[in-house]
């Protein structure tokens, strides 16, 4: 449930600890690797940040980052959506279901979640520290396929922001229009080139009407 990243170092020399203080490796190949990682999970720009200046969603990537670099074929993940929001908790959810579908990672999760329970392959019930249930998951949730949803969703209130800024639209609401437009970029990240196009078209037209 926490994500035990050491405050003090850097998004980077938290991935890198293990391979260079552990298992000797030198510290330009533990970096190359640990920033393809990141890469992968979607942080790499945070790789000169602390934990600190990171939310809770790209701190728990930059420990499946950690997790991953030393190359395991079983990940261990203990509540690791416990403390994010239902987004980024599928953004998670697809990073494992990835790394099982392309690597043939095993990732063994807990989870009180039922619904986070769903996306796995097969789901083993305790109670009282007894096995009580253990079945396959009949209809396996697809995290890719829920956030492409989303994604269309997104598209289709930026496209309905478009319209509005084609319109006669005041300062005050072509601010309030930048803002949600970036508050929807910054949700998704790197999700859909629209956002980017949407963006910069709302920062255009506020300047535009700031030189009137």
């Amino acid at each position: 449930q926490s994500f035990n990243l050491f405050s003090h170092k850097t998004v980077l020399e938290n991935v890198t600890l293990g391979p260079i203080k552990v298992l000797g490796k030198p510290k330009s190949e533990a970096e190359q690797r640990a920033r393809e990682l990141l890469d992968r999970v979607g942080v790499g720009a945070q790789a000169g940040k602390l934990p600190s200046q990171l939310s809770g969603g790209q701190q728990q990537r930059v420990a499946i980052a950690r997790a991953l670099i030393n190359e395991p074929s079983i990940l261990l993940a203990d509540e690791p959506t416990g403390n994010l929001d239902t987004r980024t908790s599928i953004e998670v959810m697809d990073i494992f279901q990835k790394l099982n579908r392309e690597r043939g990672i095993t990732v063994l999760l807990i989870t009180h979640e039922h619904d986070i329970a769903e996306y796995a392959t097969r789901t083993v019930q305790f109670r009282d520290g007894l096995v009580v249930a253990d079945r396959q998951v009949a209809q396996r949730r697809s995290a890719r396929e829920e956030l492409a949803q989303k994604v269309q969703t997104l598209e289709s209130e930026l496209r309905a922001l478009r319209t509005q800024l084609t319109q006669d639209t005041g300062g005050r609401e072509l601010l309030a229009l930048r803002d949600r437009a970036r508050e929807l970029s910054e949700s998704y990240e790197s999700k859909s080139v629209a956002l980017a196009q949407v963006t910069e078209l709302l920062e255009t037209q506020k300047r535009e009407k700031d030189s009137l």
